[in-house]
């Protein structure tokens, strides 16, 4: 039974010194907006999915367009949340 729904903005950075070439930089940054769908198992145990959205803000120059990200995952506690 899913028991509230949240809700989160992030921003994310990743730096690759050593990548195919491909781009012209080496640092990447993209923010975005996640709901968090938080219930419990079988009325034992808190679960959470997540869903976020990923919205480029540098992305490889080499790209032509900038693809949004879905990030989509799934948490199990054996504790409460």
């Amino acid at each position: 039974m899913w028991t509230r729904l949240e809700g989160a903005f992030f921003a994310d950075a990743v730096h690759l010194p050593n990548h195919d070439g491909a781009c012209s930089q080496e640092t990447f940054y993209d923010v975005g907006y996640g709901l968090r769908f938080i219930g419990d198992v079988l009325s034992i145990s808190p679960a959470m999915i997540s869903l976020d959205f990923g919205f480029p803000v540098r992305s490889c120059s080499a790209m032509q367009e900038r693809p949004m990200a879905v990030y989509l995952s799934f948490l199990q506690s054996f504790t409460t949340f």
